[in-house]
């Protein structure tokens, strides 16, 4: 690699996610984790390897339709900006009995997504004859 490898000791999730210190060797950063205990992380980056490149967060969402229990999926990644093969942030549809949603905006947004695509999906659907259920 180009850059420097660092140590970052991080704890928490979601809102409570933070970092608890940066190290330049990995001892020092297991020493430090030891130190304050509970569950934390110790992750290796490499420092400026991605110089000049413009990352982006891309959110994703897919909702389950099963016969019986509905389930919800939300993820992100971390992407470059200028990558054209990722699918536009806009897309949505369902496929497979289950609505996708992608955005760059927020998970909220992915999930407004995947549920309008489940709702034109729903509305297309040919209406049942007269007195079936």
């Amino acid at each position: 690699m180009d850059g420097m490898d660092i140590w970052i000791v991080t704890s928490g999730s979601y809102s409570d996610y933070r970092i608890e210190g940066v190290f330049s060797t990995k001892d020092l950063a297991d020493s430090f984790a030891d130190k304050i205990g509970g569950e934390v992380d110790v992750d290796e980056w490499c420092v400026d390897v991605r110089c000049g490149e413009i990352m982006r967060c891309l959110y994703h969402c897919r909702i389950g339709m099963p016969s019986k229990d509905t389930f919800m999926w939300v993820d992100h990644q971390m992407v470059d900006a200028d990558d054209r093969s990722l699918p536009l942030p806009d897309i949505s549809m369902v496929y497979d009995n289950a609505a996708y949603g992608s955005s760059y905006v927020s998970e909220d947004e992915a999930k407004r997504n995947a549920i309008e695509a489940w709702s034109r999906h729903v509305k297309d659907l040919p209406s049942p004859p007269c007195g079936i259920l």
